[in-house]
This record gives C-alpha cells, sequence and structure tokens, in this order.
C-alpha cells in the first residue's frame, strides 16, 4: 500500500500567510507536524487492536512505522509484503491447492502430494515484539509540546516513538518478527495433525475484506490538523 503523509499546510495557507520570525515559525510547526503524525500513529495501532484479535492486531502494529524526516510532509504506513499490507488490501477467493503443492512430493505412483500440519486449537498467543506509541490524545499532545517548549517538545515526541521508525520495524515480512519461544512449540506439538494434500483436493480460502484503516487515518487527520494548526496560527 502507498504511504500515507501528513502534509501539515495546504497551498492556501502558505500563499495567505506571511511569516516574521521564520526560525521561530518553523520551529513551533515542525513540533506540530511531529505531534500531529504520533498521535496519528497511536490512532491507527488502537483502530488495529479494535479491529483484529490480539494476535493478528500484535502483527499488524509490529509492521506501522513512520518517517519524520520531511516535518511538513511526514510519512506515515505498513511495511510492504507484511500481514498487514494484506489485511489493508484484502485478498480475493483463491483455490490453496496449486499454491501448496508447489513444494510436493512424489508418491511411489508417480502422483503428488503434501503433508500440510494443522493446529486444530483455536490459540492466540503470539506475543511478538511489544511496542508502545505514544498513547497520548491530541490535547495532551499539544499540551505536551506546549509544557516543554517546541524544540524539547518535538525531541522528546521522536525519542518516545523512534521504535517506529522504518529502520527498526520488526515486521520485515510476511512472517513472524520473532522465532516461536520453546513453550509455544511444546503446546503447539500437542494440538497439530496432518492432512495429505493432492491434486484432486480442493482447499478455498475464502478470501479477506480489506481493512482500509489507512483511509480512516487519513480522515482522523483530516479531522484533527486543524486543531494543531489553531495552536500555530493563534495570536
Amino acid at each position: 500500500m502507498s504511504e500515507t503523509k501528513v502534509n501539515f499546510f495546504t497551498d492556501d495557507q502558505v500563499r495567505k500567510y506571511a511569516v516574521v520570525n521564520t526560525k521561530d515559525f518553523r520551529e513551533k510547526a515542525e513540533a506540530l507536524a511531529v505531534g500531529l503524525s504520533a498521535a496519528a500513529l497511536t490512532y491507527w495501532a488502537d483502530l488495529a487492536r479494535s479491529t483484529f484479535s490480539p494476535s493478528t492486531a500484535q502483527r499488524y502494529v509490529e509492521s506501522l512505522y513512520w518517517n519524520p524526516a520531511d516535518a511538513q510532509s511526514i510519512k506515515i504506513s505498513v511495511m510492504p509484503d507484511t500481514l498487514a499490507d494484506l489485511l489493508e488490501g484484502g485478498q480475493d477467493q483463491r483455490d490453496l491447492t496449486e499454491i501448496f503443492l508447489k513444494t510436493s512430493k512424489l508418491s511411489t505412483k508417480g502422483k503428488r502430494y503434501r503433508i500440510i500440519p494443522i493446529d486444530f486449537q483455536k490459540r492466540d498467543v503470539y506475543f511478538g515484539v511489544q511496542r508502545e506509541t505514544l498513547g497520548l490524545d491530541v490535547e495532551e499532545v499539544i499540551d505536551m509540546i506546549g509544557d516543554r517548549g517546541f524544540v524539547k517538545g518535538k525531541a522528546s515526541i521522536l525519542a518516545r516513538m523512534s521504535r517506529f521508525e522504518k529502520s527498526g520495524t520488526p515486521a520485515k515480512g510476511f512472517g513472524r518478527a520473532n522465532k516461536l519461544s520453546s513453550a509455544e512449540k511444546a503446546v503447539g506439538k500437542q494440538n497439530i495433525k496432518f492432512r495429505t494434500l493432492t491434486p484432486a483436493s480442493t482447499w478455498q480460502h475464502p478470501g479477506i475484506r480489506a481493512a482500509l484503516l489507512a483511509n480512516q487515518v487519513a480522515e482522523w487527520m483530516r479531522m484533527n490538523k486543524s486543531r494543531f494548526l489553531s495552536e500555530l496560527f493563534k495570536e
């Protein structure tokens, strides 16, 4: 999916306002833009946790990242080719038989087959890499910036959100961000059963409805940006 950009100013605002003290204005604008994007990413993580099961939400949040290098156009998104990326865009119904049989074996009669392990106990035990967001709502973010000053407030937010920088994102692909623990492996082995898949099998996946959480986050930013801008342009 494409990145969601936090564009702090419109072209009309850039043309309309004349700035006398550019240094102070830039520091103030950058701090508020960083605050808005951090609050948006926090909202995104909370939205994922309220939408998916705890295990799926954990893996989704492991894929979230932001890029605050350009304070006027901060980018937030999920890592490509991850579970979160798949959930965002959704997937059509498909026959899994041939997909699984790409790594099949040949029987003594020359027929393709593959043994598939299946965990029949419904468990939600994935803990993964814990990633705490800013944990502040819009007013709390603005108050923090105001109390600490724009330079220190921006630095504090960047420090607390550094774990969400793209280079440090735990999820690099579709697999787990961390390996199974010994305890998880032991529990899993107790509930594993095996099924044999052949070309005659029909394993249909019903498809995945697109979550489109990014669209909700973009709308949230449009609704809340004016609150941050009011702090910037107030007398």
